[in-house]
């Protein structure tokens, strides 16, 4: 039998890196590549001179946040959520045993003392306490203290 390349596990959260085998810096055509299919939505928009775009799995639970730099999208931001909740919520998980719907108790107990603020990169308000943990790359959002989303992004320097 040859050595072939081992698929990581698609439902890794990996903080400050990616998700499962799609990674931070990653353009558009590679995530789609990986997840094998197109957004079933997107959005582009500006924010203070930047040009962003959002790509939404919704079958994958999974929204894209790239920016353009020069003439390349970036991949910047992942965000791993549970609305609607559905079955594959439960996959994701961090190596620290955190997935979507546990209580935020966990993400704090593993992580600690986190950065909190409303100021949420999607413009949300559906959550209702939003804790970062800027040095390693990973955020949580939660719904009646339950964690709902989890953000994806490069750690801070």
């Amino acid at each position: 039998m040859a050595n072939r390349p081992v698929k990581k596990n698609p439902w890794l959260i990996l903080p400050g890196v990616g998700v499962g085998d799609i990674r931070l810096g990653m353009n558009p055509m590679e995530v789609n590549k990986i997840l094998d299919t197109e957004p079933t939505s997107s959005k582009d928009f500006e924010l203070d001179g930047r040009f962003f775009k959002i790509e939404g799995f919704e079958h994958a639970n999974l929204e894209m946040y790239y920016e353009k730099i020069s003439d390349n999208w970036v991949l910047d931001l992942i965000n791993v959520y549970a609305f609607p909740v559905m079955f594959l919520s439960k996959f994701y998980i961090t190596k620290e045993g955190i997935c979507l719907g546990d209580h935020i108790e966990k993400a704090l107990n593993v992580f600690g003392i986190p950065t909190i603020s409303d100021d949420h990169p999607d413009g949300s308000t559906i959550a209702e306490v939003y804790a970062r943990y800027d040095n390693k790359g990973i955020a949580f959002s939660t719904d009646d203290a339950l964690i709902v989303h989890i953000g994806i992004y490069r750690p801070a320097r």
